[in-house]
């Protein structure tokens, strides 16, 4: 029960923050940002989670890194939140890593 709480609270309380030279997902248990000029790619994809009353697949964002040292993939689930415009505005300006992949060499 006090881990369902936990669970709860977090995720009454996650939000994701678009700073003039980072992003910030988390909340106040936990939290991961990134330079917005660390940022090479995303991608958009759905990821199947086992649940009691069943399997749901939850839709994410993935905002990733320009390397792979340090700085890890920045994960937000996309139906936490009611994201505006003008954030998928900026989203949709970062190059899709899928296109990319599957695009002709030039």
């Amino acid at each position: 029960m006090l881990a369902g709480a936990g669970f709860a609270a977090q995720t009454l309380t996650a939000r994701v923050v678009l700073a003039e030279d980072s992003i910030r997902y988390g909340s106040v248990f936990r939290s991961h940002s990134m330079h917005l000029n660390q940022i090479r790619y995303r991608r958009e994809y759905e990821e199947y989670q086992d649940g009691p009353e069943g399997g749901i697949n939850v839709p994410y964002l993935e905002l990733i890194p320009t390397s792979h040292g340090e700085t890890q993939s920045l994960k937000i689930p996309k139906n936490d939140f009611d994201l505006d415009n003008a954030f998928w505005e900026w989203v949709l300006r970062i190059p899709e890593l899928e296109e990319l992949k599957t695009s002709p060499l030039r």
